[in-house]
C-alpha cells in the first residue's frame, strides 16, 4: 500500500523554534540570521525520509485571516505575537523545501488544517495510508483506518502514533466526534467559546449518550439546570461547531503535487546542512 506523508508545517517550526530558543541556542548562520526552527525542521524531515514514503507534502497556513475570522472575530485571538527570530525563518523553510523539491501547499483564506484535511480524505479515498504529523487535537477528526495522526512529544525523538482503535480506547468515541467535542468544551488554544459549565469530561459524557452535538437544546435536563438557552446554544454552534471542522479547499494542487522524491539526494543535502550549522553553532 502505498504512503502518503502530511506535515504540519506551521506546528513543526513552532515546535522546533522553542526546543532551543527555550535554552537560548537560537543558532544562527554567518549573517547573524537565526536558524534553529529551520535546522530543527530539516532534521526531522531527513528521520522521516528514511522511511521512504511514496509521497511527502507540507501544509502552511498562510498569510492573513481566515473564513473563520470572519465568523469569529477573537478567533485565536489571545496567542502571544510570533517572536521575530522565528518569522524571519518562515522564508528560508520554503526556500529549503523548494531546493530539495519537496512540496508544499498553502493557500489564502485557509488554514494548513483545511489543506491536511483535504490531501488526506482525497488521498485515504484512493486506498493510501496516510501519516499526519502533527500534535494539533483538531486533526483527531481525520482518523479512520487508513489514516493516523503522529504527534511529537516533548523531550523525545519518538513519535506518539494515533490510530483509530487508540482514540476509540481513550476517549470512547468516534474520531470524527472530536470537532462536536471541542465545540461544546471549547479550545481554548484557538479562542473558540464552548457552552459555560462544560469541560471535558462533562462533554464526553454528553457525547457518548447522544453521539453528537446535534441534540442540545433547551429541552435537555442539563441545559435546563444551567439556565442556557436554545438560541445560546445555537450561537455556540455557529463559533464551535462550524469553526472546528475542515474545510475542503478543492484545490488544484491535489494532481500536481504528487511526487516521488529522490530520497538518498535530499538526505545527502540534508546532512551537508547539518554540517555546515554545526561549523557556524554558536
Amino acid at each position: 500500500m502505498e504512503k502518503l506523508v502530511v506535515i504540519d508545517g506551521n506546528f513543526w517550526l513552532f515546535s522546533c523554534y522553542y526546543a532551543t530558543a527555550a535554552m537560548g541556542n537560537l543558532m544562527v548562520n554567518k549573517d547573524g540570521i537565526p536558524t534553529n526552527a529551520v535546522y530543527g525542521f530539516a532534521n526531522r524531515l531527513e528521520s522521516l525520509l528514511k522511511q521512504d514514503p511514496e509521497y511527502l507534502v507540507v501544509a502552511f497556513d498562510a498569510k492573513g485571516k481566515t473564513f473563520r475570522s470572519e465568523l469569529l472575530e477573537e478567533y485565536k485571538g489571545t496567542r502571544k505575537p510570533t517572536p521575530d527570530e522565528l518569522i524571519c525563518q518562515f522564508s528560508m523553510v520554503r526556500e529549503f523545501l523548494d531546493a530539495h523539491h519537496i512540496p508544499y501547499i498553502e493557500k489564502e483564506g485557509y488554514e494548513g488544517d483545511d489543506i491536511i484535511g483535504t490531501i488526506s480524505k482525497k488521498a485515504a479515498s484512493q486506498g493510501m495510508e496516510v501519516a499526519i504529523y502533527t500534535n494539533d487535537k483538531d486533526m483527531m477528526q481525520l482518523i479512520n483506518p487508513l489514516v493516523k495522526q503522529y504527534k511529537k512529544p516533548q523531550k523525545t525523538n519518538d513519535y506518539e502514533i494515533v490510530s483509530e482503535e487508540s482514540f476509540v480506547e481513550k476517549y470512547n468515541l468516534k474520531p470524527d466526534q472530536m470537532r462536536d467535542l471541542l465545540g461544546l468544551m471549547g479550545d481554548s488554544a484557538d479562542n473558540i467559546p464552548g457552552i459555560p459549565g462544560i469541560g471535558e469530561k462533562t462533554a464526553l459524557k454528553l457525547e457518548e449518550e447522544y453521539n453528537n452535538a446535534k441534540w442540545a437544546n433547551q429541552n435537555h435536563p442539563y441545559f435546563k439546570a444551567k439556565g442556557l438557552t436554545k438560541n445560546y446554544y445555537l450561537k455556540q454552534d455557529k463559533h464551535g461547531n462550524i469553526l472546528i471542522p475542515l474545510k475542503d479547499i478543492n484545490g488544484k494542487h491535489w494532481a500536481s503535487q504528487r511526487i516521488f522524491q529522490n530520497g538518498d539526494k535530499v538526505i545527502g543535502a540534508l546532512r551537508s546542512t547539518e554540517e555546515k550549522q554545526q561549523n557556524i553553532k554558536k
